[in-house]
C-alpha cells in the first residue's frame, strides 16, 4: 500500500482500481466437500441435522436470539486479517454480558477487548454512521444505537464494522436477515473462529475440536447444524493436538516461552549471586538450574504447561488489580500536568485537522521536491 501510494502520489502515475471489488470477499482459502463435514461429524460421534439455507438460517437465528454462541463454518476460508463469515464465531450483539462471556470463556483473553459487528449491507446506515460498503471489517464507524449493541461497541462509541451483502456471503446474509426478522436487529457479533494462541480453524475437524474445547453452544459446518449444548461430548482424542487435550493448560508454544523466560531470570539471578556473594555455591546452583530449565524448554516444553498456567492465572489476577492503579497514576502524574501546562500557554491539545498532513493534498512544490529527490536517488 505504501509503495502504491508513492507510485501514484509522488511519481504521478495513474491509480487504477476496480470499483466492483475483484477479491469478491477475500474467500481465497480452502473449501471442503460436504462429505468431509459428514465424515468429521461421524468420527466425532456427534449428532447433527442437515438443513437447507432457509431452515438453517431460521434455526441458528433462534439459537442466537436465545443467547447461544455459535461457530459458523461456511464455504471457502477467508484470506486476510479478519473473519468475514467463513470461519467465524457469532453471538447476539444486544446482550450486555456477551462481551465478557466471549472474552472469558471462549477467547480466554482480557475482558475489556472489544468485538466487531457484522450488519446487513442494506441496513448498515441505520445502525452505524457509515455511507459506503465495509466488506472487510477495516472501517471504524460511530454506532447510532450504542445502548442497543453493547457487545459490539467500543468504549468511545465506535465499532469496526463489516457490511454483509448477499453477493459475497449469501449464507451469512441469509442468517442476518433471519435474525432481523426474529429480533428487529440486523447485527451480530462476529469474531474469528479460534482459541487463544491458536490460528483460525481451517478444516471441519479443526472446527469441531475448537468448538468443543471453547465451549460453544452450537456449530454450523456448511449445511450441518450441531447443537453442542445438548450433547457436550468431546471429540475423540486422536482428533485433538496435544495442547488441546487439556484445554485448561496453555499451549506448547506458551509453555516453551515461559520456560525460556524463567531460564533467563534464573541466569540473571545466578550472575548477581556470583558477583555479590563470597560463597559461590548459590550462584553456581542457580546457573546449573538455568541450564537445566533451558534444556527442558527445548526438549520437553509440555513439562512446563502446569507452572505456566499457574503463572498466567496469577499474572491475570494481579493485572486486574494493578492495571487500573497504574493507569490512574499515569493520568494524574503525567498526562494531567501536560494538559494543564499546554492549556495555560493556549496550546491546542490536538492537531488542527484542517492543516496539511501526509494524507491530505500538499503544496505542489512539495510533491515536485519529493519526485526530484526520488529520481536523484534512483
Amino acid at each position: 500500500g505504501a509503495a502504491l501510494l508513492g507510485y501514484h502520489r509522488w511519481l504521478g502515475q495513474p491509480r487504477k482500481c476496480d470499483p466492483a471489488d475483484s477479491m469478491r470477499g477475500a474467500r481465497l482459502g480452502p473449501s471442503f466437500a460436504p462429505d468431509r463435514a459428514r465424515s468429521a461429524l461421524e468420527s466425532a460421534g456427534l449428532s447433527a441435522v442437515e438443513l437447507n439455507t432457509a431452515e438453517l438460517s431460521s434455526r441458528v437465528a433462534e439459537l442466537l436470539a436465545g443467547g447461544a454462541v455459535v461457530g459458523w463454518f461456511q464455504g471457502a476460508m477467508e484470506f486476510g486479517p479478519r473473519a468475514l463469515g467463513g470461519r467465524s464465531i457469532l453471538a447476539d450483539a444486544r446482550d450486555p454480558g456477551m462481551q465478557e462471556r466471549l472474552n472469558g470463556l471462549v477467547k480466554r483473553r482480557e475482558s475489556f477487548r472489544p468485538f466487531a459487528p457484522a450488519v446487513l449491507a442494506e441496513r448498515a446506515g441505520d445502525w452505524f454512521m457509515i455511507s459506503q460498503p465495509a466488506s472487510y471489517m477495516t472501517t471504524v464507524a460511530e454506532v447510532r444505537h450504542v445502548r442497543t449493541l453493547p457487545a459490539a461497541t467500543h468504549v468511545d462509541g465506535t465499532a469496526r464494522v463489516q457490511t454483509v451483502d448477499a453477493d459475497r456471503a449469501p449464507a451469512f446474509h441469509a442468517l442476518l436477515r433471519a435474525f432481523e426478522e426474529r429480533t428487529g436487529c440486523p447485527v451480530l457479533v462476529n469474531t474469528s473462529f479460534n482459541a487463544r494462541d491458536e490460528p483460525i480453524v481451517c478444516t471441519p475437524e479443526d472446527a469441531l475440536a475448537s468448538a468443543v474445547t471453547q465451549g460453544l453452544d452450537a456449530l454450523v459446518i456448511d449445511r450441518w447444524l450441531v447443537v453442542l449444548s445438548e450433547q457436550r461430548r468431546s471429540p475423540p482424542m486422536h482428533m485433538l493436538p496435544d495442547e488441546r487435550r487439556r484445554p485448561d493448560l496453555p499451549s506448547t508454544a506458551v509453555a516453551r516461552r515461559f520456560a525460556l523466560e524463567l531460564s533467563l531470570v534464573t541466569a540473571i539471578a545466578s550472575a548477581f549471586a556470583l558477583r555479590s556473594s563470597r560463597a559461590p555455591l548459590p550462584g553456581v546452583a542457580l546457573g546449573l538450574l538455568s541450564i537445566a530449565i533451558m534444556i527442558g524448554a527445548l526438549v520437553m516444553p509440555n513439562a512446563f504447561q502446569q507452572p505456566a498456567g499457574a503463572w498466567l492465572r496469577l499474572s491475570a489476577s494481579l493485572a486486574r488489580v494493578f492495571s487500573p492503579l497504574l493507569l490512574g497514576l499515569v493520568y494524574l502524574l503525567i498526562l494531567t500536568p501536560i494538559a494543564v501546562i499546554r492549556r495555560s500557554f493556549h496550546t491546542p491539545l490536538s492537531r488542527d485537522r484542517r492543516a496539511a498532513s501526509f494524507w491530505t493534498t500538499r503544496d505542489s512544490r512539495d510533491a515536485a521536491d519529493v519526485r526530484s529527490a526520488m529520481k536523484h536517488q534512483s
